[in-house]
């Protein structure tokens, strides 16, 4: 008997379900599609609780909630695309005017006067042998770097003419070498360097260095480069590493 009850609620909460549901798939647009859903959710309920047409007040009530759940879904999808794509223009911006060109570990960067590459970058947790080592300070970590560069120019270079290499953090702050950590830490790789001799054209080298960085502050290494000066500052990517470096704690 119940269901023979007609009820103008229903027929309206009905009819809002079916216009909602139907420009829900429209980006933007389809906030008028949530606004009717809600409408259609509360003239649908009415009938439910008076037990009146209860076929299309549950109908429209479904609809009703269906639509809000796809049309908030599609406008957070277009939201974060446009999000990632204005952040990425912005980059592209910013390095456009300032220069910047960013490289991948692994890749050659071409200079003036040297080709460097980002060997390969990773953490540490102690560097050394097991009676002479050394150890980050309390909530600290060690970022490794090993990195090579060859003389291409037609002159000898000096020490104080080779490449230098720093740790920018993603606010642009810039890290030096931990001499210390990175003279541990040479011993394990023993580099070819040049210190007191001059690098002769052609000849190529590797060098290593160490940073001390809180270890909150780095994570996983996103948004961390590496910058490589020579000519001009060079910047190369942490995370675009094929495997980043676990960290094993040790007391």
């Amino acid at each position: 008997m119940g269901e023979k009850k007609k009820s103008g609620f229903a027929t309206t909460g009905f009819v809002l379900g079916i216009v909602a549901i139907v420009g829900s798939w429209i980006p933007i647009l389809n906030v008028l599609s949530i606004i009717l859903a809600i409408l259609a959710v509360i003239f649908s309920a009415i009938p439910l609780f008076q037990k009146r047409s209860l076929g299309k007040a549950i109908t429209g009530l479904v609809l009703g909630i269906l639509t809000i759940i796809i049309a908030i879904s599609i406008n957070n999808a277009v939201v974060n695309n446009v999000d990632k794509t204005l952040n990425s223009e912005v980059t592209s911006v910013k390095n456009a005017r300032t220069g910047q060109i960013t490289y991948s570990i692994g890749e050659i960067i071409t200079a003036k006067d040297f080709e460097i590459t980002v060997e390969s970058v990773g953490t540490a947790a102690k560097l050394g042998g097991q009676y002479f080592n050394s150890l980050p300070s309390e909530g600290g970590i060690y970022v490794t770097l090993d990195v090579s560069y060859k003389n291409i120019s037609d002159k000898p270079k000096g020490m104080f003419s080779t490449p230098s290499f720093y740790l920018i953090d993603p606010k642009g702050v810039k890290y030096s070498a931990d001499i210390s950590a990175s003279s541990y830490y040479a011993r394990e790789k023993e580099p070819d360097r040049k210190i007191l001799s001059d690098l002769n054209p052609g000849i190529k080298v590797n060098d290593n260095k160490v940073f001390e960085v809180s270890m909150e502050f780095y994570g996983d290494g996103e948004g961390w480069q590496i910058s490589a000066r020579a000519d001009k500052d060079y910047r190369v990517n942490i995370k675009d590493a094929a495997e980043m470096a676990v960290l094993e704690l040790v007391e």
